[in-house]
């Protein structure tokens, strides 16, 4: 069963190319970001469960029903600390 950490990967691997071509957040906050896969979806802003997300908000749910909750905030600085951390290398 998927975990919150292993959903908070997912949400950093998938951003991770925006954000290392220098996306703000600001602008992405405007491009209402999906993706489906049969493992999982993520949606950023918008809808889920009939519920509407802060245009900061991103959701990943999985078919087994769990989902977990982020902010573009969080998963940005958690992409940026990994860049730093492999340049010290």
């Amino acid at each position: 069963m998927p975990d919150r950490a292993s959903a908070f990967e997912i949400a950093k691997k998938e951003y991770r190319p925006y954000v290392e071509r220098g996306d703000t957040i600001e602008y992405t906050k405007t491009t209402y970001f999906g993706v489906g896969t049969r493992d999982y979806s993520m949606a950023t802003g918008g809808y889920f469960n009939g519920t509407k997300l802060k245009a900061n908000e991103v959701v990943i749910s999985f078919p087994s029903g769990e989902f977990y909750k982020f902010t573009l905030e969080e998963i940005w600085k958690a992409v940026k600390q990994g860049q730093e951390q492999l340049s010290l290398f």
